[in-house]
């Protein structure tokens, strides 16, 4: 529709310096503008300027008039794209948008510099978007760029590259790609994965801080974050799950607190996005400025503010080290339990004196023998405060001044 324009039967072609209107799928995809070019030989309309398009929500499913669940289908009004020009081509179905290209929808809003459509004559539905340029997009709580962004509606997935990134409030991540799920809510990076949030999401006294306190109440200083890489990770409403070459970083400002390694990482939080549970699986290494443990598996429930590591299972803290069948510890009260054939090995010279270093204390006094011996002491279960340590069942004490067993 337009109020004039002009027929040249040579060329095959109308043309108007005025407003067009225009619409195709029983009036589901609508388009206006200023000044327009239609070729009947190619069928390929182009629109030069002030360009706005209306998208029915029926044009995004797999079948047109199909019903939806997803919050883009439910918005009643449809989706709004603003643009300089657009050209749509009849034949191969694809219309491209070009400069300040802007979208607009219920809970969505997306800029970019180029945006391709497909949207054949014959399936009379949107089968994909592509936007290019400089691409920004705002979904519920989720912001994300990059260089491209494509989007099918048969699978309901949006596919971001180009160095792409996403924000959600506090937390932030990227990856060489990023699928974002609409149906199922499930954010999805692949490829040099990183992710970053406030170590205060983590816990009160969270598995990778070396608490400087007893306070099970204390929370990490506003500037502590935790930054987690890996091959993949995948995000769900209550769940994430981190595959391959996973590392854990805590940073207190530029300051590395603390470190863990492993293969695979699964963080569990609430239905109120409060974290949960932490499970660490396949070599697994937890180390911090004093102390090193490592094991098969570790896990860590914020509740209880328990570290738990199974699998042969081994500590370091400087010159003492021990190990054990399984390992607890009680973060904020820097206890740790070993037990089931527990070993620990110490400087001989300090064998008198507390062995809680491994929790993180330190330890005064000495006994008079080589700074390079060392004492080794297996039980059956042994247990480590800042003030004590206690080995109970089978004790036996390898010293080189002295030989002893006990059962406690």
């Amino acid at each position: 529709e337009a109020p004039q324009c002009f027929y040249d039967q040579s060329k095959k072609t109308i043309s108007s310096s005025g407003p067009l209107r225009m619409q195709i799928a029983n009036g589901q995809f609508s388009i206006e503008g200023e000044g327009f070019l239609y070729q009947q030989t190619n069928s390929v309309l182009q629109v030069s300027n002030r360009v706005h398009t209306i998208l029915h929500p029926e044009l995004l499913g797999p079948q047109a008039g199909s019903m939806r669940t997803n919050a883009l289908a439910e918005a009643a009004p449809g989706i709004d794209i603003f643009s300089d020009q657009f050209e749509y081509s009849e034949l191969s179905g694809l219309g491209v948008y070009q400069g300040n290209v802007r979208v607009a929808g219920t809970n969505l809003a997306a800029t970019s510099g180029r945006l391709t459509i497909e949207l054949p004559k014959a399936e009379r539905r949107l089968q994909s978007l592509l936007a290019e340029q400089n691409v920004i997009v705002d979904y519920e709580k989720i912001h994300a760029t990059g260089e491209r962004a494509a989007y099918s509606t048969d699978t309901d997935l949006v596919r971001l590259t180009g160095q792409p990134t996403w924000r959600i409030e506090e937390r932030q991540g990227s990856g060489d790609e990023l699928v974002f799920d609409r149906t199922n809510r499930v954010l999805q990076a692949n490829g040099h994965a990183q992710l970053k949030m406030p170590a205060q999401s983590m816990g009160p006294s969270y598995f990778l801080s070396q608490s400087t306190s007893n306070s099970a109440t204390s929370l990490p200083p506003t500037n502590q974050f935790v930054e987690i890489q890996s091959a993949n990770y995948v995000l769900r409403t209550n769940l994430a799950v981190f595959r391959d070459q996973v590392k854990v970083s805590d940073r207190l400002g530029d300051e590395l607190r603390g470190e863990m390694t492993c293969g695979l990482m699964t963080l569990t939080f609430t239905g109120t996005n409060e974290f949960q549970k932490m499970v660490a699986e396949h070599q697994v290494i937890i180390a911090q400025t004093n102390r090193q443990f490592t094991a098969e598996t570790a896990e860590y429930t914020a509740a209880d503010d328990l570290l738990n590591l199974v699998g042969n299972p081994t500590w370091r803290a400087g010159t003492r080290e021990g190990k054990g069948d399984s390992m607890r510890l009680k973060l904020a009260h820097e206890e740790m339990l070993v037990y089931g054939n527990a070993f620990m090995r110490l400087p001989a010279a300090e064998l008198g004196r507390s062995a809680s270093t491994a929790v993180g204390a330190s330890a005064k006094g000495k006994i008079n023998v080589a700074t390079n011996e060392f004492a080794e002491i297996f039980s059956k279960e042994y247990l480590l405060t800042p003030a004590a340590a206690l080995f109970r069942g089978g004790v036996r004490i390898d010293h080189p001044q002295i030989k002893e067993t006990c059962g406690e």
